[in-house]
């Protein structure tokens, strides 16, 4: 009877149990599955002939954000910023990018 106390307190503790997430701005990383989830977003472009081409673009641009976003959380970002002044305006230009393989 000990035995089978023993062992549903542990096999209820083990399916209850939380993994460790970190939740991050763009995904997030659960050490106990050893799995990284990101969220990519799509947007349907203006030069598309119907509705299923449409639903087929935004699906592969949320694609591939959500690969970037993987990336990002894997390897980090790197950012590039200059500034030109020339005259009296300014003109920012901020490059991100982002290599890795997934």
């Amino acid at each position: 009877m000990k035995r089978l106390i023993g062992l549903s307190v542990v096999l209820l503790s083990m399916a209850f149990s939380q993994g460790v997430v970190t939740q991050l701005d763009n995904g997030s990383i659960n050490y106990s599955d050893q799995t990284i989830a990101a969220v990519g977003i799509g947007f349907v472009p203006q030069n598309v002939i119907n509705a299923g081409q449409a639903r087929r673009m935004a699906l592969r641009i949320a694609k591939q954000d959500a690969l970037r976003q993987l990336i990002e959380i894997v390897n980090g970002v790197t950012l590039t910023s200059e500034t030109t002044m020339s005259g009296a305006m300014v003109d920012d230009v901020i490059n991100t990018k982002v290599r890795g393989f997934i």
